[in-house]
């Protein structure tokens, strides 16, 4: 799997003889941008995007509140 994510770019590594090495910082920007994909927070979309995203997220957990068996 990782090696898919470094064919298409979304981890940067250098190659040492055949081999890939990734960063350990790579690894952990990486990790951040796949949690926030398709999120509000994502980096680079725009204010409006974040806002229907933020507003989306509110309506799923109000949806997740009250059909919880908790509730």
């Amino acid at each position: 799997m990782v090696s898919h994510w470094i064919s298409e770019g979304n981890i940067k590594s250098i190659e040492n003889g055949g081999a890939y090495e990734v960063l350990e910082e790579e690894v952990y920007r990486f990790i951040e941008t796949y949690r926030l994909e398709g999120r509000a927070f994502k980096e680079g979309i725009d204010d409006q995007t974040m806002i229907g995203r933020l507003l989306e997220e509110i309506t799923d957990l109000k949806k997740q509140k009250y059909t919880s068996p908790l509730h």
